[in-house]
């Protein structure tokens, strides 16, 4: 039957979302990665490479619908994987990441602080509320409750990206509200499986373990 957007985050469709990479085509594919920062790189405290993309123009109807999965020619880092968890969890505004939150003398003078300033924005608060409300249902009843923590927020995003070289890399974006703090986390297990199975536990432990 028919899935919507929601079931297929959830249950994580790889139908629904080739098929939506179809309906867009190569020039609103591309913009759309552009829009959510892919094409942008990472500076400061932190640096990563930007993702490799394809060249969207000349994709056949197949890769296509790989590229709308995550799979053939595109790579991208868990930085920018992590990068558009943030998107969610900052309505929508991506901020400039840092590694120091603060430097204080013995004396108890801070003498550096790190500060949260705006990067860009990919999207509006409201569709950055809905479709975090769906990554919560992928923990609470989808591909993701191996990452469920008893009374906190846990939203994510299950991934499994076949490797012609070996085992599927399994991945698992996402966030929490944990210890009066929201945190976002990108992780990627390299040739173990399935991101439900492999990754997702792996967040369960970091929340857990910052409560």
């Amino acid at each position: 039957g028919k899935v919507n957007l929601e079931k297929a985050i959830t249950e994580s469709c790889n139908v629904t979302f080739g098929t939506l990479a179809m309906r867009l085509g190569g020039k609103k594919l591309g913009t759309a990665f552009e829009r959510f920062g892919f094409t942008k790189e990472l500076t400061g405290d932190l640096t990563s490479e930007s993702a490799h993309l394809p060249d969207f123009k000349s994709l056949g109807q197949g890769d296509m619908a790989q590229v709308g999965i995550g799979q053939s020619s595109l790579l991208v880092t868990p930085m920018e994987m992590e990068k558009n968890k943030k998107k969610k969890k900052n309505h929508g505004t991506v901020t400039q990441p840092y590694i120091v939150q603060s430097v204080v003398t013995p004396s108890g003078l801070t003498v550096r602080e790190g500060t949260t300033k705006k990067w860009f924005d990919a999207t509006t608060p409201e569709r950055a509320a809905l479709i975090d409300s769906y990554m919560e249902k992928v923990v609470t009843q989808g591909t993701g409750t191996a990452a469920r923590v008893s009374g906190i927020r846990v939203t994510g995003k299950t991934g499994t990206a076949e490797n012609a070289q070996g085992k599927d890399h399994a991945w698992f974006i996402g966030s929490a509200d944990v210890g009066g703090r929201k945190i976002a986390f990108a992780i990627i297990v390299e040739n173990s499986g399935g991101g439900g199975i492999e990754a997702a536990p792996i967040a369960r432990k970091i929340v857990l373990s910052m409560e």
